[in-house]
């Protein structure tokens, strides 16, 4: 809808933090023109998604060095606008090649924390999400196509799955996964919602691992 223009009077060198804060400000910009834009016909459910977004970057504030109750709290706020039994957030790690699950509520929210998924694995569509850099929603992971065949079957009869890539900048470092057991459950709006919670999550993991990287050199 257009572009956010920031000057600085001094050189400045971005680092990732510094780029993700203001990305995360034109968020809220494309955010506000679009709502001004559509004022007289402005929905009940984009003012309760701006409202969830302010209770998510308030947290963000509270929870800076706490990525764990962070991403439980993201999570949370999230269920509250999309309509999921199952939410979870699946990190990268470049040792052991797989998606890690450091947070995850619903029914199986605690067998899911102990899981994990190789990016080498076949299955899988959160896998699949991550390697190909790009959201995925199914209606029905039951009914033949793709999804059926990657579908990993859980202990929760899931039916309709939402995922979306984490990133920072080019580079796809975890997935959000929302499941549900009805069909047809998640709609484009459901997308594009998690989409900007993505950018918030990418921003509270940056926090952390900025922290941990700062607190072992001053360890050293």
């Amino acid at each position: 809808v257009g572009v956010m223009f920031v000057n600085f009077r001094q050189l400045q060198h971005f680092d990732t933090i510094q780029k993700l804060s203001i990305e995360g400000l034109a968020h809220y910009t494309a955010i506000a023109i679009k709502n001004a834009q559509a004022f007289g016909t402005l929905s009940k459910r984009h003012l309760d998604e701006l409202e969830i977004l302010q209770h998510i970057d308030h947290e963000l504030s509270r929870n800076l060095l706490d990525l764990k109750a962070f991403l439980n709290t993201l999570l949370k706020h999230a269920l509250e606008r999309v309509p999921a039994e199952e939410a979870s957030i699946l990190l990268y790690n470049a040792h052991s090649q797989a998606l890690e699950i450091p947070a995850a509520i619903g029914l199986d929210g605690e067998a899911r924390l102990r899981r994990t998924i190789s990016i080498h694995e076949v299955k899988g569509i959160t896998r699949w999400v991550f390697q190909h850099k790009q959201p995925v929603r199914v209606d029905n992971v039951h009914l033949g196509s793709q999804w059926e065949e990657l579908y990993i079957e859980g202990t929760v009869a899931t039916v309709s799955e939402l995922d979306v890539p984490l990133f920072d900048g080019e580079e796809v470092i975890g997935v959000l996964n929302f499941e549900s057991t009805k069909e047809n459950a998640f709609s484009q709006q459901d997308e594009d919602f998690l989409i900007t919670l993505a950018g918030q999550a990418v921003l509270a993991i940056k926090n952390a691992q900025a922290y941990e990287r700062e607190k072992r050199l001053a360890e050293e």
